[in-house]
């Protein structure tokens, strides 16, 4: 007789968040997932508050600055229903998910903020005496926020063009986990990958390979095209066309093992977007549903082509092609960690994942604003 698995959520965080990912080198300790370094301060610029008559005007400007780090981490998630019978487990896998990298930011808040108050004198008729005070007639303030590291690269981009040099490896941006933007980051970068819908193809192994892209632009050798990049940046534009090297950091975790409550499957096989396996015993009334997994990561380098045009900062075309890791192709395997085991769990039929791992705080604080 089989005993239906149903539908349940397996994986580190829903939706994929590094910071709540596993470790991609646990022995890295304090860079291990999940904990993260901020730096937070306020410095007051400005505060001035004269005062003429019966009139004060105060005046504030100051800065914070804040930095964020997670990684380098592995995030995934998958869905997983089917039945038990006897020894035998088989689950439908789908909605699988994953995501691995370092990611990083850093914010510098700029804030204004402007006062009047005025002196004005009233009657207190239940002590019966005259009292003055300070009223607020106007308050403003307002608070803008810069990435640094997009401001510094653009500064970086501007000087090489003055030089007429070329732009240096590019990091990515990524969208902001969850994280990192609770705790106030308004952009992040990094060595970023993430995947969908590869575990049952590739037999039961997520894999990522985030890495750091080196462009080449073959535009200023090549005078039609030096001249067409010449006039699109006269028009705040850019074009640029020629390979890339890529430097490759190759994350895979595969699933070893399945657990229906205190029940062992392994001998796992994949096809057909399902998972089998053996060796357990069927629960007539199963709790909890589990895998183990086993992940390392490798280095390896490939090549690509990118094409990117812009105009006027509002029309932006890119592409971007790269064949697979030379090593990975030549069946060289450059291990740099691991093998490495996690396992996840979670109760059957629940669609939501409850993360235990530690959640991202500031762990130093660079000063105190002063007003």
């Amino acid at each position: 007789m089989a005993t239906a698995i149903s539908r349940t959520i397996l994986g580190t965080s829903d939706p994929l968040d590094l910071c709540q990912g596993f470790a991609a080198f646990p022995k890295l300790g304090t860079l291990r997932a999940a904990v993260s370094s901020f730096g937070t301060g306020s410095t007051a610029l400005l505060n001035a508050s004269p005062q003429v008559l019966g009139s004060r005007l105060s005046v504030f400007a100051g800065y914070d600055f804040l930095f964020g780090i997670c990684g380098p981490s592995y995030a995934i998630k998958f869905a997983a229903e089917g039945e038990t019978t006897g020894d035998e487990l088989d689950l439908a896998i789908s909605e699988d998910e994953m995501a691995g990298g370092l990611v990083f930011g850093a914010n510098l808040g700029v804030e204004l903020g402007v006062s009047l108050e005025t002196w004005s004198v009233h009657y207190e008729w239940a002590n019966w005496r005259f009292v003055g005070r300070w009223d607020s007639a106007l308050s403003l303030k307002f608070k803008l926020d810069f990435d640094l590291i997009e401001v510094g690269l653009a500064i970086i981009q501007k000087v090489l063009e003055e030089a007429g040099e070329e732009d240096p490896a590019q990091l990515e941006k990524i969208p902001l986990v969850e994280h990192l933007a609770q705790v106030g980051l308004i952009g992040a970068w990094g060595l970023f990958d993430e995947r969908q819908d590869t575990f049952i193809p590739n037999g039961g192994k997520f894999s990522v390979s985030p890495g750091l892209t080196i462009p080449i632009d073959v535009c200023p050798f090549i005078p039609q095209l030096k001249a067409v990049k010449t006039s699109l940046r006269a028009l705040w534009g850019d074009l640029g066309v020629g390979p890339t090297i890529e430097i490759l950091f190759p994350l895979n975790a595969l699933v070893t093992g399945a657990s229906v409550d205190d029940q062992k499957y392994q001998g796992l096989s994949f096809s057909d977007g399902h998972m089998h396996g053996s060796g357990g015993q069927e629960s007539a009334n199963p709790k909890e549903l589990g895998v183990e997994l086993t992940h390392s990561v490798q280095f390896d380098f490939t090549f690509g082509v990118f094409f990117t045009l812009s105009l006027c900062k509002l029309f932006n075309l890119s592409a971007h092609v790269r064949l697979p890791g030379i090593l990975g192709l030549l069946g060289i395997d450059v291990s740099i960690g691991g093998p490495y085991k996690n396992s996840l769990a979670n109760g059957i039929g629940s669609d939501t994942i409850h993360s235990t791992t530690s959640p991202v705080e500031v762990l130093f604080d660079l000063g105190t604003c002063v007003r």
